[in-house]
């Protein structure tokens, strides 16, 4: 569903936010803009994690990650791949990966889910174009997809 508002007013289990799979010179996720930037202020180790979780895969290419957050924090956190450099426009591609990704967890591990609008913004792309793309997660019962 679409919800207007801010993501991190959510009382979904699992928060959720649009990344890429740029790594800076010590190996941690570049996180500096948009909904990541503000994840990362809340949750500095984040930007380690998913640095970790790149290099390791061994590519760029890892669509949906969720992330167990540290004990005290209220819910989890997962990451929603859209393009593979910061500097990128986001792709459409990459979206549709990671949106399956996104659904398969949610149903999996049964949790509801709050993200960011995939790939407008900083990833340079219209809500016209991405909406198709996203339909299952704006029906989604369990998954709302926030703007402001």
């Amino acid at each position: 569903m679409l919800v207007h508002g801010d993501l991190f007013e959510s009382t979904a289990d699992l928060l959720v936010v649009t990344t890429n799979a740029s790594l800076d010179r010590s190996g941690d996720a570049v996180m500096g803009r948009g909904a990541a930037k503000e994840a990362v202020r809340r949750w500095p180790w984040l930007r380690r994690g998913l640095g970790n979780h790149i290099r390791g895969l061994g590519g760029k290419l890892y669509g949906f990650l969720a992330f167990e957050t540290r004990e005290g924090d209220s819910a989890q956190l997962g990451c929603f791949q859209v393009k593979m450099e910061f500097h990128e426009r986001a792709r459409l591609d990459i979206i549709r990966i990671s949106m399956k990704g996104l659904l398969d967890y949610v149903e999996e591990a049964g949790v509801s889910a709050a993200m960011n609008f995939p790939g407008i913004g900083v990833g340079r792309l219209s809500r016209e174009e991405v909406a198709p793309v996203i339909a299952e997660l704006l029906e989604h019962e369990r998954i709302s997809v926030h703007e402001k």
